[in-house]
C-alpha cells in the first residue's frame, strides 16, 4: 500500500518562458486538483507531503510565487510540509553547480532533508496506530488483559445482535 506521496516538483514550472511559466495561483489550483482527485480515487485521504523546489541555475534560484503557492498548499492543510529543496545549491548541483538536477552529493542532502521531515510524521502516525485501531467496519477496540481486542457489530440489526469479538493470545 502507500503511506504518502512525496511531491517535488515545481522548477519546471518557475520562472520559465512565457509559454511555460505557471504562476503561483494556478500551481496552488493544480495540485489541489491533483490531491483532491487522488484521495478521491483511493477512498481515503492519502497524506501529501510538498517541498519547496523551484531551483534552476545559478542566477535563477527561486521563484516567490511557485514558493508561496507551496507553502500556502501546507498551510492550509491540505498538504504536508516537506524540505525546501531550493537551498541546495552549487556542489549540490550537477555540472559543478550549474545544472538544474542534484549531484550525487546532493541526492544524498536530497534524501536527508527529506528524511528530516517524513520520519518524525511516520514516527507519529505509527505511534498513534498502536492506540487507533482501524476496523473494516463499525465496532469497538478495547483492552483484555493487555491485549488488544474489539467487537465487530452488524450493519443491520433485528432480533438477537450477532457479534464478532477477538482477542489475540
Amino acid at each position: 500500500g502507500i503511506r504518502a506521496v512525496l511531491w517535488h516538483q515545481g522548477e519546471s514550472d518557475a520562472n520559465q518562458p512565457q509559454a511555460r511559466s505557471l504562476p503561483g495561483y494556478l500551481y496552488w489550483q493544480y495540485m489541489e486538483k491533483l490531491v483532491e482527485g487522488s484521495r478521491k480515487d483511493a477512498g481515503w485521504q492519502i497524506p501529501w507531503f510538498v517541498a519547496q523546489a523551484t531551483y534552476h541555475v545559478p542566477g535563477d534560484e527561486f521563484s516567490l510565487s511557485v514558493r508561496a503557492a507551496q507553502k500556502a498548499l501546507w498551510e492550509s492543510g491540505l498538504m504536508l510540509r516537506g524540505p525546501d529543496t531550493d537551498s541546495l545549491k552549487g556542489e549540490m548541483r550537477e555540472n559543478t553547480g550549474k545544472g538544474v538536477h542534484f549531484s550525487e552529493k546532493g541526492l544524498y542532502a536530497h534524501a536527508e532533508l527529506w528524511k528530516a521531515r517524513v520520519v518524525p510524521w511516520l514516527e507519529n502516525q505509527l505511534e498513534k496506530q498502536k492506540f487507533d485501531k482501524i476496523l473494516p467496519v463499525k465496532g469497538e477496540v478495547f483492552s483484555v488483559i493487555g491485549r488488544e481486542a474489539f467487537v465487530i457489530l452488524p450493519g443491520k440489526i433485528s432480533g438477537t445482535i450477532p457479534w464478532v469479538w477477538y482477542a489475540p493470545t
